[in-house]
């Protein structure tokens, strides 16, 4: 069952336990080659996972850095929906000499069609994930595309959590109340009328929200939560 499968995406404890995760769901579902790849942002470097892809092509991708060059991440983003890698490689125009020379190359690197799906992540980075090597012509017929971005977006998100060290900030119902009260431009006077509580009840609330978010100010506390989908 999916919520099996998300269940255990949000459960795995590092990132080459939930790449397995994603690459053996998706094997299962007829695609032999899965890519994840994240741009350098806040959780880190530039990340390029892979398996099934054709061996000789991701070796020239990463010997070459080819991501500097690779529009399909980018025009999957700009999207901002799964597609079918046929239907999307139709809407890359005006392309760098470069990017044009990556698609030359790229067309005969042996990998199939398949689905470009954009993921964006709580850390404020996007991720790709890449799904090829069909096991037969019709499967993108057949294929639930929004299940598969679905799953992808979940895989993301759990990655760019395990990647940036820290796991979701536990706040309480009446944490997030203030925390959106304050994301309004609220002081603690405000958020203590407007809730009917003390405002030095308002006060421990804010330094809790501070630390549980490692912030020491308004302005960061309200930025970090809304990167990390808090509010």
């Amino acid at each position: 069952m999916i919520s099996d499968v998300l269940a255990a995406i949000e459960q795995a404890s590092d990132p080459g336990e939930l790449f397995d995760l994603m690459t053996d769901y998706f094997a299962a579902q007829g695609f032999g080659g899965v890519c994840y790849v994240a741009p350098r942002g806040v959780t880190g470097h530039y990340t390029l996972l892979e398996r099934g892809m054709p061996a000789e092509w991701m070796e020239y991708y990463r010997e070459h850095s080819l991501h500097l060059h690779d529009p399909i991440p980018g025009m999957a983003f700009r999207l901002g929906r799964a597609e079918r890698l046929d239907i999307l490689m139709k809407s890359l125009t005006s392309l760098t000499s470069d990017e044009q020379a990556f698609l030359e190359a790229f067309k005969s690197s042996g990998i199939t069609n398949g689905l470009a799906i954009p993921a964006f992540g709580p850390m404020g980075r996007p991720g790709f994930i890449g799904l090829t090597q069909l096991a037969h012509p019709a499967l993108l017929d057949e294929i639930d595309i929004p299940l598969a971005a679905a799953v992808a977006q979940q895989v993301h998100s759990r990655m760019e959590r395990l990647q940036s060290g820290s796991e979701w900030p536990q706040l309480s119902p009446r944490e997030r109340e203030i925390l959106a009260l304050m994301a309004q431009g609220k002081s603690n006077t405000d958020i203590a009328t407007i809730l009917a509580i003390a405002p030095p009840t308002v006060a421990t609330h804010v330094r809790r929200i501070f630390a549980k978010l490692s912030v020491h100010d308004r302005v960061n506390c309200v930025a970090k939560a809304l990167a990390l989908h808090l509010i």
